[in-house]
């Protein structure tokens, strides 16, 4: 007896249907009722294969209130060999039942574990002052991201917190608003080194923290707030913080801090823009009008070669992969975005159904957040590049037929294969001996591989030195004073004087807010 799960339903599937109306035209003559006695006729035609396939949903609907559509929707292990047959056999498979077998990769599931955060605590209040002056927390190059806002009064919170490697707290620090979780900007927290501080971050940081294991220790130590994107939570009698999606990875924030005679907007890391996507536009509508504003702005790029430049390397990959394998290597946030953007641009050229995506099953947590976020709507809690380069749903990205998640050891696909792996993996994996080899980031390749050279930039979060320059270029004709940060102070002044720009970089000795006291 099949042991899939089932669902059934009328609404209409809105996938590629051609193929399935002119098998069902040509081979259907009557339908098995849809649930256990479809899934034992389809397993009879199928065989021990069957027991590949996880779930099936009955998809039985008249496109238009005319042809009657009976498709079956078949989520499968990463098993090659059972999607094909899926594929092959639909003609013998309709006539045995009535119901096309539609392939599918594995049920994407949404990560019930990690939708339960720890309760949220009361948001604290910081001060009713107003805000003052802004400094870097933590000295040093390999320090991260920790940056001190202290109010008129003297009381101060923080803005990230850094890798940890040191100690930051004041205290005067009241509460950490967090950005992210990459771990130069939440390491502070998973080291200890703030313990007792409420934190303040976004929920869907918090879930994917979760699903990685992180989260308890930080949770343990510290109060945790979880903040909804778009949302105006007070600090004070004057001062107000709301978080803003940006983009860099999924659940990445600013903030934007409002005391009513100026305003601070935090971007944390952010990509300015990319091939695909302009962030300018949503970064001024968040600033408010009619105070002073200064703009704390992700700088990492400037002065440097690397950064989110306006390459497209995933057509490189979707040439290439139809003549060898190729092999991303990078870390786990930098091959979400790589799958993302070769799979968009695979599926949607002449490589269509012609190429396999195999990737490391350490980056599947990530993909069942995002998925999450999709199927409930939930778009503020993504990254805008997704959305916006993406479309609004959640397409076919993370169920294709032609994704396959790997486990160390697992044979390859058969066919052209575009492997996404972390550097570790890459010995374990059964790749192709002369395959074509690419890394994201920081990268130590094992000796004897060698890089293809292909800039593979826009895959790493941060803007290249030409987007940084306009932006600033924007936001300073718009009145806003930018303050850099996440770079060297002398890189900064470097790259400002060549670029006629008025931006300063961020320093450990405060910098007033009010420009009638700036130094």
């Amino acid at each position: 007896m099949a042991s899939a799960t089932f669902e059934v339903t009328s609404k209409p599937w809105f996938g590629p249907k051609a193929r399935a109306k002119e098998i069902l035209a040509a081979h259907r003559v009557g339908v098995v009722r849809p649930g256990p006695a479809a899934l034992n006729s389809m397993e009879a035609v199928f065989g021990d294969l069957f027991g590949a396939v996880q779930h099936v949903r009955f998809v039985d609907f008249r496109m238009n209130g005319q042809f009657r559509y009976t498709i079956a929707v078949c989520w499968t292990d990463s098993n090659d060999r059972v999607r094909d047959a899926l594929y092959r056999q639909a003609p013998e498979c309709v006539a045995a039942c009535g119901w096309y077998p539609l392939p599918q990769g594995e049920r994407l599931h949404s990560p019930e574990a990690a939708r339960v955060l720890p309760p949220s605590s009361d948001l604290p209040l910081v001060s009713d002052a107003i805000m003052a002056s802004i400094a870097a927390a933590a000295n040093g190059s390999d320090t991260g991201t920790a940056i001190r806002l202290t109010m008129t009064d003297g009381s101060s919170l923080l803005l990230d917190s850094g890798f940890g490697r040191e100690d930051l707290s004041a205290d005067t620090d009241r509460i950490v608003l967090i950005s992210h979780h990459h771990r130069d900007h939440i390491g502070g927290l998973e080291e200890g080194r703030l313990a007792g501080l409420p934190v303040a971050m976004p929920a869907a940081a918090g879930v994917d923290l979760l699903a990685q294991r992180r989260l308890k220790a930080i949770a343990g130590a510290n109060p945790i707030t979880w903040l909804e994107p778009g949302t105006v939570y007070r600090l004070g009698e004057q001062l107000t913080v709301t978080p803003v999606v940006v983009p860099h990875m999924p659940g990445s924030v600013g903030y934007v801090l409002d005391d009513g005679a100026r305003s601070l907007t935090y971007t944390g890391d952010i990509v300015l823009k990319s091939s695909r996507h302009d962030a300018m536009p949503d970064l001024l509508a968040a600033i408010p009008h009619g105070r002073e504003s200064t703009v704390l702005l992700d700088g990492t790029m400037a002065g440097r070669e690397e950064g989110a430049s306006q390459a497209t390397p995933a057509t490189w990959v979707a040439e290439e992969s139809t003549r060898r394998d190729v092999v991303v290597l990078a870390h786990h946030d930098h091959l979400l975005y790589a799958y993302l953007d070769v799979f968009h641009t695979v599926t949607s050229g002449t490589a269509r159904n012609r190429v396999n995506f195999a990737v490391t099953e350490r980056v599947k947590p990530l993909f069942q957040v995002l998925h999450d976020a999709f199927i409930r709507r939930r778009l503020d809690s993504l990254d805008p590049l997704l959305s916006g380069q993406y479309g609004k749903s959640m397409s076919a990205w993370g169920e294709s037929r032609w994704l396959y998640w790997l486990k160390t050891g697992d044979p390859r696909p058969e066919g052209h294969t575009v492997w996404f792996l972390t550097p570790e993996e890459y010995g374990h994996a059964a790749v192709r001996p002369g395959s074509a080899i690419l890394t994201v980031g920081r990268v130590d390749l094992l000796d004897g591989l060698k890089d293809e050279g292909v800039d593979t930039t826009p895959w790493t979060g941060h803007s290249d030195q030409a987007a940084l320059a306009d932006g600033i270029r924007t936001l300073e004709s718009e009145g806003h004073r930018v303050v850099l940060f996440h770079n060297f102070t002398k890189r900064i002044a470097k790259f400002c004087r060549l670029h006629g720009l008025a931006a300063t970089a961020l320093g450990s000795l405060p910098q007033a807010l009010s420009r009638a006291h700036a130094t």
